[in-house]
């Protein structure tokens, strides 16, 4: 009678063995949950990771060897499902092959991590904010920073990544409202004859959708022009520049409207003073909230930061509405 104890797993993925090398080597390199992905678990089994080091020569023409570090530069984009599949296989990985009698207290440290962000409430439409979150943690606990605790949730972490990617999305409406207002008025088009010119309303907030909406209504050569980027035209054939201008917040360091507060050269503006670590900090060592000093405000429930103004500290007013005068 066949012994079922015996028998192979056919579903069974194999652990990719660089990566399992790197764990048995007291987990000191980082390595991409993408690597982890049962797609690439199985990809693994039939092929060979690139050699670890490259012989490379040097400016003065000697040989040396470089290490060739792992792409990590698209694991920010995996989703949820994926991230799940990696992060239990990571956890196993650890428990199996790091050295060491600890090696089950860390792996169930870093499966707890992982539940912990799978149980709260709003990990489903911010999952992109936790993958970096995770990411950030992972990355911390290589580069020689393991005092601390991965099960325990860290909050300043945390409130960066909200900040950062809440800068990213400023940014990126002030380009796209600055990108358009520079689209919408070519000098070039006020010279143009009233009868080439068409007679359409332009779009200020959604380009493909308003074309698409008013192509019916536009003659083929006046559909042209509106997609090959022409401006609009009041029915006199002269620019329409009346659209508004990219909002754009003060810094809240030195008040400028030239830069945002992230790309100020101050180190201090008489309230605020940057230490030695790169933190803002108050005249009372206090940090201050830089999303409610912006133009959309503090956007959380909890925040661990002084609200009130930047430049003088009150709590009446954020450093938009602070008077210069």
């Amino acid at each position: 009678m066949t012994n079922e104890l015996n028998q192979l797993d056919p579903n069974q993925l194999i652990n990719p063995p660089w990566i399992v090398k790197i764990i048995e080597n007291d987990w000191k390199e980082y390595f991409s949950l993408e690597d982890l992905t049962n797609a690439k678990c199985r990809a693994s089994a039939h092929h060979r990771r690139a050699p670890e080091k490259n012989l490379v020569m040097s400016k003065n023409g000697t040989f040396k060897l470089e290490t060739v570090l792992a792409d990590t530069s698209t694991e920010h984009l995996m989703d949820a499902s994926s991230w799940r599949e990696a992060i239990n296989r990571m956890c196993d990985i650890v428990d199996r092959h790091l050295p060491g009698r600890y090696a089950s207290d860390v792996a169930n440290r870093w499966r707890h991590h992982a539940e912990h962000l799978q149980n709260r409430s709003d990990f489903k439409e911010n999952f992109h904010l936790y993958l970096l979150y995770d990411i950030r943690l992972r990355r911390a606990y290589v580069h020689e920073f393991k005092d601390f605790l991965p099960n325990q949730f860290q909050w300043l972490v945390w409130e960066n990544v909200k900040d950062e990617q809440r800068d990213k999305r400023i940014l990126a409406v002030e380009a796209t409202m600055n990108t358009m207002n520079t689209f919408r008025q070519p000098a070039s088009v006020a010279s143009r004859p009233h009868s080439m010119a068409p007679n359409f309303y332009y779009p200020t907030t959604n380009l493909n959708q308003s074309f698409r909406s008013q192509s019916s209504a536009l003659t083929p050569s006046q559909a042209t022009r509106a997609n090959t980027g022409h401006p609009p035209t009041t029915s006199r054939g002269a620019p329409n520049n009346s659209a508004p201008s990219a909002p754009r917040g003060k810094c809240y360091i030195c008040l400028s409207a030239d830069h945002t507060g992230r790309a100020c050269t101050d180190t201090t503006n008489g309230f605020l003073t940057k230490s030695a670590d790169g933190k803002w900090l108050t005249p009372s060592n206090q940090s201050i909230c830089f999303g409610y000093n912006g133009i959309l405000g503090c956007q959380k429930t909890e925040c661990p930061h002084l609200h009130g103004c930047s430049k003088c500290g009150s709590g009446q007013h954020s450093v938009q509405s602070h008077n210069t005068a």
